[in-house]
């Protein structure tokens, strides 16, 4: 778990390190006359959390547009593939399909406003207009 958030804050911080500055141990240099710690070393509260913020937002909107950019490109070459009709808009759909045997299928295709039934098989195909029901 200690690695995931490690890398985690790595990822956040595009992999560079925050050195947060510690005081040193006062010496008598730092004393002040009233017995008060004077030190020129920043403390940690003077990090500049809007940088780290920003650069967080922008990892995460790059990280949007890859997302985007992936699923526009999984579209593109399946093209419709896991789509029943193929994307098609046309006059002809498979209404329903039967596997016979290993080697056969049959199928009811609506072409127009005609249903025709299709026999295949591993040798030929066989078209069977199927009676209006008017």
């Amino acid at each position: 778990m200690k690695r995931i958030s490690v890398l985690l804050s790595s990822l956040l911080l595009f992999g560079q390190s925050v050195a947060v500055p510690v005081s040193p141990p006062p010496s008598p240099s730092h004393t002040t006359e009233e017995g008060g710690i004077h030190s020129d070393v920043p403390y940690a509260s003077t990090i500049s959390y809007e940088k780290t913020f920003v650069k967080t937002v922008v990892l995460l909107m790059v990280l949007i547009f890859l997302a985007f950019l992936f699923l526009w490109l999984f579209r593109k070459c399946t093209r419709g593939r896991f789509d029943p009709t193929h994307g098609s808009k046309g006059r002809v759909r498979i209404l329903e399909r039967r596997a016979l045997s290993p080697k056969s299928m049959l199928y009811l295709v609506e072409v127009g406003d005609r249903e025709i039934v299709l026999i295949e098989s591993q040798l030929q195909v066989s078209v069977k207009p199927l009676p209006s029901n008017t």
